[in-house]
């Protein structure tokens, strides 16, 4: 598998950065989930994923995640679930709802490895701008 080294930096980055922005939001300090769990930061009964990408809030007509983080949630009722998209225009939020979702498969190839599968789709007109 290639590592895309830039990408893993660029989302890196952004976690940190978005995540002093949502503590500030919420009012709610937020710790960092251990490695390769399917969310990046966690509250009190809130799970947050936080996606950094390299476009503007309206260059899509939906942004996405992955169906695992779906699965978690089904699996994990009892929580809140927020996901923050870190743009080039902003930081944007929508807080889960299930109405909101629509699926579609999509992904990528270009790191290595076959990475299609079955997405979660949120429309872009749901986001709230955070900052």
């Amino acid at each position: 598998m290639i590592l895309n080294v830039k990408d893993q930096k660029i989302g890196d980055e952004g976690e940190l950065y978005v995540k002093e922005v949502l503590e500030k939001y919420l009012g709610e300090k937020l710790d960092k989930t251990e490695p390769w769990h399917n969310y990046d930061l966690k509250g009190e009964n809130l799970y947050i994923e936080i996606k950094t990408r390299r476009c503007k809030s309206n260059k899509y007509k939906s942004l996405y995640f992955s169906k695992a983080k779906y699965d978690f949630i089904k699996k994990n009722p009892n929580y809140s679930y927020k996901f923050v998209y870190n743009l080039y225009d902003g930081i944007y939020l929508w807080n889960y709802n299930e109405a909101d979702i629509f699926f579609s498969v999509g992904g990528r190839t270009d790191r290595g490895k076959n990475e299609i599968k079955t997405l979660c789709n949120i429309p872009t007109k749901l986001l709230k701008k955070v900052k």
